[in-house]
């Protein structure tokens, strides 16, 4: 019974070998390349859609006749200007 577990165990010891034998820094490479490109495009997307709820909640203070509408206005085109601003830095530095 003794043997037959260490078989076992040696087995199981060679199956990362086996598995992960065959990355190579390349392949590691291009994964994790593909993987942060794909992260930075999800993160754009998701500010992109707050930044236009950002912008009907804008329009509509504006359109009710709100004291702060001016305020909304300014405060999300500045968001938008950072959000271009860092597209551009992250796009330059990351990808």
């Amino acid at each position: 019974m003794r043997k037959a577990l260490r078989i076992i165990e040696t087995g199981l010891l060679l199956i990362p070998t086996y598995v992960f034998g065959e990355i190579t820094y390349s392949d590691l490479e291009t994964e994790t390349s593909t993987a942060v490109k794909t992260g930075v495009h999800i993160v754009e997307s998701i500010i992109g859609l707050v930044l236009a709820i950002g912008l009907m909640n804008a329009i509509y203070q504006t359109a009710s006749g709100k004291h702060e509408s001016r305020e909304k206005i300014i405060g999300w085109g500045i968001g938008v200007l950072i959000y271009i601003i860092g597209i551009i830095i992250i796009n330059k530095i990351v990808l």
